[in-house]
């Protein structure tokens, strides 16, 4: 099953056909880097999130996704660094996670 935030950003597949979706490279991406994190790859994980990045500049969950990749190899900058773009680009949980990490 798709996370919410697949959900969300699920879009018809191409020839109009209602009951089929497919979800935006950058989404998988960023599922894919989540999913990295949580089974304790950061580096492979910053990988995945660069690439969401890279197919979509305005996804603030692959940025909020990639701070944390960061924070937790000690990459306090490129940390704070991106949860700046993702408090920027609307993520909710960012300016939190700014205030905590980065002072």
């Amino acid at each position: 099953m798709l996370s919410t935030a697949c959900q969300k950003k699920a879009v018809p597949a191409k020839g109009g056909n209602a009951s089929t979706t497919t979800v935006a490279p950058d989404v998988v991406l960023a599922e894919s880097g989540q999913a990295l994190i949580h089974a304790g790859d950061s580096k492979a994980a910053i990988l995945e999130l660069d690439k969401a990045i890279e197919e979509n500049p305005k996804n603030a969950d692959a940025y909020y996704w990639r701070a944390v990749a960061k924070c937790y190899l000690s990459d306090n900058a490129g940390c704070c660094a991106d949860y700046v773009q993702a408090e920027k680009l609307g993520h909710p949980s960012a300016k939190e996670m700014l205030e905590k990490n980065c002072k």
